[in-house]
């Protein structure tokens, strides 16, 4: 396997392999075994900065207003809580005005809690497989 430069027409002189090479050392430095990170101390977030959000469901029928807890649940990342709801209730009023016929859907608001590990997350996710089961 050879390593290319991304440029095309890239010239093969010394000092491109004694650049690469030192690439490698870098990448080597990163990999070793002895470095250990303490993931339990870092915050868990996405690449956007957005926590991660868990909340069950209300349920209504279709045409209907009287929603009332049932099973199941989701999760979202979003900024904060109130961005979290907003971002899922919206999203579900607009497949419900395309799908007429299907259940209505909405947080519950009084279940939503943000995720501070991923163990956390790992194990709400197993209760809503186990739910399915």
């Amino acid at each position: 396997m050879t390593l290319r430069s991304g440029l095309e027409g890239a010239n093969n002189a010394p000092e491109s392999t004694a650049w690469l090479a030192r690439q490698k050392k870098t990448v080597g430095v990163m990999k070793l075994k002895s470095c250990t990170i303490n993931t339990s101390q870092m915050p868990y977030k996405n690449i956007y900065g957005e926590n991660c959000y868990g909340f069950s469901w209300l349920k209504a029928d279709p045409g209907s207003n009287d929603f009332k807890p049932s099973t199941g649940g989701n999760t979202v990342w979003a900024k904060n809580k109130d961005k979290a709801i907003r971002n899922v209730n919206r999203d579900r009023k607009a497949f419900e005005k395309e799908n007429p016929t299907h259940a209505r859907l909405r947080v519950n608001e009084e279940t939503v809690r943000r995720f501070k590990t991923a163990e956390e997350h790992r194990e709400f996710d197993y209760g809503l497989y186990l739910m399915t089961v």
